[in-house]
């Protein structure tokens, strides 16, 4: 509001946005409906937040309703320099940083298993 970009009059409409927005960054916070070995466990966005803190990045959400999020991660140009292992995975381009690499290993189809759902604890 300080530099003008958003007037007291249309703040009362952005503040809750920008709110649920921020929430998505809360600690333990999950949207699943079961907890699964994948999903549910309230380990996420928190984690993403507190990393790119660390390398002195930052996260911008873009929402539009009825059209989606965007997640626009942005990290220190330094980082580029840093060995990087490349690997693919159903036509999106993965890095992990080298010195984060302890194997590579090689694996055939019939070697891999799917992990299953975790049974929710029965309710009383």
């Amino acid at each position: 509001m300080s530099q003008g970009l958003l007037t007291a009059e249309r703040s009362c409409c952005f503040l809750p946005i920008l709110k649920l927005l921020s929430s998505f960054f809360a600690l333990a916070s999950s949207t699943a409906a079961e907890i699964t070995e994948l999903s549910g466990r309230g380990v996420g966005l928190d984690v993403v937040h507190s990393v790119l803190d660390r390398l002195k990045g930052t996260v911008q959400i873009e929402t539009e309703a009825g059209s989606g999020t965007t997640f626009r991660l942005r990290l220190p140009l330094t980082l580029a320099i840093i060995k990087a292992l490349l690997f693919g995975v159903e036509k999106r381009l993965y890095a992990i940083a080298l010195n984060s690499v302890v194997e590579i290993t090689r694996t055939v189809e019939s070697e891999v298993h799917q992990v299953e759902k975790l049974r929710s604890p029965p309710t009383a």
